[in-house]
């Protein structure tokens, strides 16, 4: 099948679907288990000439694959494009970072006002958790029952900030 690239195919699935389009990849299984993959392009829905779209199936779905010049008319075969490592490894630390800084926004054992305070002012500013407290830009603390009177200044805090922040907490509406 490796040579079946620029070709039309009708793809039937085991489970009866019929899937037209032109071979754009085959990637073969070698544990004879069903897991590899033919990749089609298929004319885009898109006004965009230079689009296709794409179905990958996993060859173990596939119950027949018979050729189909009809299918390649109107289908352009693209050239697969350059794709940076560097690049997608910098996605990915990005994607990695904001995963764990989203695991580290959720906390356990809070009330439901607290996450939503902490959500709040997380969007607008730098907080972190310590213990049940919420601490915001490293110059307020906000403690249980997280309002404007359970707000006080940290070490180094100043009252723009204290005042900014009661201010916020203020609009939060009640979730608890």
């Amino acid at each position: 099948m490796e040579d079946l690239r620029g070709v039309g195919v009708a793809v039937t699935t085991v489970t009866g679907e019929v899937i037209k389009g032109v071979v754009f990849s085959y990637t073969p299984d070698s544990t004879q288990e069903g897991n590899g993959f033919l990749t089609i392009t298929q004319k885009s829905e898109s006004k965009d000439p230079r689009t296709s779209d794409f179905r990958m199936i996993r060859t173990g779905f596939i119950k027949d694959c018979v050729a189909d010049e009809s299918v390649q008319k109107g289908v352009k075969l693209q050239t697969a494009s350059y794709v940076s490592l560097v690049e997608q490894f910098s996605k990915e630390k990005k994607y990695v970072n904001q995963a764990k800084q989203d695991a580290n926004s959720q906390r356990e054992g809070v009330s439901k006002r607290a996450q939503n305070v902490f959500d709040t002012l997380a969007r607008q500013m730098e907080c972190h958790w310590e213990g049940t407290d919420i601490i915001v830009n490293g110059k307020v603390r906000i403690k249980d029952p997280y309002t404007e009177d359970s707000c006080e200044k940290c070490e180094g805090g100043n009252n723009k900030a204290l005042s900014h922040v009661k201010n916020i907490l203020s609009d939060i509406k009640d979730n608890s």
